[in-house]
């Protein structure tokens, strides 16, 4: 039974600032430092000293929230939050010695709170969700917000988990502990001993120490339903106790073999000097023995040297290894009828066998009765780690390969690869699943839920787009789509068909190159009216001074000067309110429509020149583009007017034109510079087409939006304001009813 007791019954509190040489900074990026003044009441009774600063971060956040997936599950950030993270750690005052609480509106999940992967230095608290559970639940935001940011930080700092994972299996808000979700501030014993451990001088894990999964910066571990993002405690013993001496081993292999030719040779890695390399691994008897024993399906006993690790060259079905046997024990006791498995899948509960794999080489671990580990094969080969693991385990008859086994595993894999979906983005995956990029295109392209050949003709795509000149005129428009869907995995109907829809919206059905500015008073007041930068315009001032005809561009009247008895040839027959945003006092009413009196009407029609539209076009955009959320610089830097809406997707901002553009050049290898050259989107068809890739990718880090059928929502990530949404959706329909028909 665990017993939980209050903060206030620890009466002997470490001083954790000694323990750490100094005390735990924390750096909180918005105006709510007293929201974490009630952290004293978590940690001051356990001996915990916090130094607290705040200071401000400009940083845009596509849509307005941040993608999440919540701290107790996968200990890793989401490509959203590393691509912030990153974006901070260039300023001049990041200190890799602080913690960082960044404080935002929302998440991508609209019931998330905050935020923080274990041993990580950033995290994120939504004020949106607190705000949300206190009209619920009346109570003092400050307290509320403060013992949300105490919670985050016991997974950042202390590594804490939640109460209710795998680890204690206590059910979820049943305890006043901090690390439920109950808002408690209660701690126990076992979680004062983490908080005073040892291990916490090594400091913040680093990004890549957050994603050591899937193969790529730490194991992959097979049967595993997370396949490595929750490690069980004996794959997470491997990871952290002795992976280093297996990447040192790996990397050293040859020279260890050849020096032990002729004597047992000791590990020169640091903490790992205990163990050696045996002479014996060139009598050609040990891993035979092993491999035989296995295969002869019987127990045996091996007797080996502990701390003792053996290197053999082997050749297999025409294949060559090499392969380093470890021993922990002088005799190991192997057992047969507890390591063989149906499939995969058993690995998972099995306490007696683990198989995974690095970036570099596989693994197969045995453990005792005790659950301790007692052997373990290193293999490393021609072949993929993933394949040569799976290959082992075939030739070991733990796991035989057989179409039985396929059915039996079948079904995990798509469990698996929707839970690898949400915390990759579509540029990581083919590097995750290990598959080669470079013969994109040479496979059958297909949608992956109905099996439909997705490629793209020329004829395809002016159906689509049957008034487009720039696709009817340039065939190899659909080579630059087919491409871009293949690299970026847009493999299903519903994904092309919503990239379509977008597309042809924002591109005036792939017509429009570059962002149309003529804009009227009426379009301009109705468009912005929740733009921070165009609040100018709603000021009765702004029409009464006629100050608008510096800025609109079509459809203009002024009102005649009747003191100097001028006539007009118009009279207004019709007026309307605009308002921003919400606002009671930023409101103005202009006439919206004319009728004809010539001669003696109250108005007159305005007509521009050329020189005087464009000075016109650049003015409003610079204004209402040139804000700082868009990366842009203000608006008498002509930021606006430079990185106006162009491409496919009608990319606009400085921001997005830099972030995409490097998305673009990791996914297709290009060398797009469309900071410094704006202009090629628009003029160049594979940048005009790439881009709108791009910034679906960056817009939507996982697909499962555009996996489903909900048009607005996808749209209200690529237009927060959800204009032309009937246009988006009928052409949704359309597509979906039609060429992309998901069987």
């Amino acid at each position: 039974m665990r017993k939980f007791f209050k903060n206030k019954s620890i009466n002997r509190p470490y001083d954790f600032k000694t323990k750490l040489k100094s005390c735990r900074k924390v750096r909180v990026f918005c105006d709510y430092k007293q929201y974490i003044t009630d952290r004293g009441e978590v940690y001051l009774p356990v001996g915990v000293n916090w130094q607290i600063s705040e200071t401000e971060f400009e940083y845009y956040i596509p849509r307005d929230s941040l993608d999440v997936l919540g701290s107790g599950w996968f200990s890793r950030y989401t490509p959203a939050m590393r691509q912030m993270n990153a974006t901070f750690m260039q300023r001049s005052d990041y200190d890799p010695e602080t913690q960082y609480i960044f404080i935002l509106q929302r998440a991508s999940q609209d019931d998330i709170s905050g935020d923080m992967p274990r041993g990580g230095q950033f995290g994120y608290i939504f004020t949106g969700a607190v705000t949300d559970y206190l009209r619920r639940h009346p109570a003092s935001i400050n307290i509320m917000i403060g013992r949300t940011i105490a919670h985050e930080l016991g997974h950042g700092i202390f590594r804490l988990r939640h109460t209710f994972d795998d680890a204690y299996r206590i059910t979820e808000t049943s305890t006043e502990n901090l690390m439920d979700y109950s808002w408690g501030t209660d701690l126990v014993k076992l979680q004062w001993d983490a908080i005073h451990s040892p291990a916490l001088i090594r400091g913040f894990d680093s990004d890549e120490d957050a994603m050591m999964v899937l193969g790529r910066f730490g194991f992959t571990w097979l049967g595993n339903l997370l396949w490595g993002f929750a490690p069980d405690d004996q794959e997470s013993e491997i990871e952290r106790t002795i992976q280093p001496l297996l990447n040192h081993v790996h990397n050293d292999y040859s020279d260890y073999f050849e020096r032990s030719t002729t004597d047992n040779i000791n590990i020169t890695l640091g903490d790992f000097r205990a163990w050696s390399v045996r002479q014996a691994s060139h009598s050609g008897r040990i891993g035979r023995s092993i491999y035989s024993k296995f295969n002869e399906n019987r127990d045996d006993t091996f007797n080996l040297y502990e701390n003792g690790i053996y290197l053999e060259n082997y050749e297999l079905e025409g294949k060559s290894y090499q392969v380093a046997i470890y021993s922990t024990k002088s005799t190991v006791d192997l057992k047969n009828d507890k390591i063989r498995l149906k499939g995969y899948r058993d690995l998972a509960d099995n306490k007696h066998v683990k198989a995974g794999y690095t970036r570099n080489y596989g693994v197969i671990v045995f453990y005792g009765d005790d659950g301790k580990f007692e052997m373990m094969l290193q293999i490393a080969g021609q072949d993929t780690p993933e394949k040569i693991t799976k290959q082992w385990l075939n030739y070991l008859s733990i796991v035989v390969a057989s179409e039985e086994q396929e059915e039996y595993d079948g079904d995990i894999l798509d469990r698996i690869r929707g839970v690898i979906s949400r915390l990759f983005s579509s540029i990581e995956l083919p590097e995750i699943w290990g598959e080669d990029t470079s013969q994109a295109g040479q496979n059958e392209f297909v949608c992956y839920k109905c099996g439909k050949d997705l490629t793209i003709t020329h004829q395809d795509l002016m159906d689509i787009f049957p008034n487009s000149t720039l696709i009817r005129n340039n065939p190899t428009s659909s080579t630059h789509f087919q491409t871009a869907f293949e690299k970026a995995q847009l493999n299903s109907c519903y994904r092309i068909a919503h990239l379509f829809s977008q597309v042809s919206h924002e591109s005036n059905s792939m017509r429009a190159t570059v962002e149309n500015l003529d804009y009227s008073l009426r379009r301009l007041l109705e468009t912005f009216n929740t733009t921070s930068s165009a609040r100018l315009f709603f000021n009765q001032s702004f029409w009464d001074d006629k100050e608008y005809l510096e800025y609109a561009v079509s459809d203009l009247y002024e009102m005649v000067d009747t003191t100097k008895s001028e006539k007009g040839d118009y009279d207004a027959s019709a007026y309307m309110m605009f308002r921003y945003s919400n606002s009671d006092t930023d409101t103005i009413r202009i006439p919206v429509s004319f009728t004809l009196n010539r001669g003696n009407g109250l108005y007159k029609s305005v007509s521009l020149t050329d020189p005087q539209k464009q000075e016109n076009r650049e003015r409003w955009v610079n204004q209402v583009y040139g804000r700082s959320a868009l990366g842009n610089d203000g608006p008498e830097t002509g930021d606006g007017y430079r990185y106006r809406g162009r491409g496919a997707i009608q990319l606009t901002g400085k921001d997005n034109y830099r972030r995409v553009g490097e998305i673009c050049n990791r996914l297709f290898g290009t060398s797009y510079d469309w900071v410094n050259n704006p202009d090629m989107i628009s003029t160049d068809l594979q940048a005009n087409i790439y881009a709108a890739i791009g910034y679906i990718l960056m817009a939507f880090p996982d697909y499962s939006l555009l996996d489903g059928t909900d048009v607005s929502a996808v749209t209200r990530r690529i237009n927060t304001a959800l204009h032309g949404l009937s246009q988006r959706q009928a052409k949704f329909d359309t597509l979906i009813q039609t060429k992309y028909k998901c069987n």
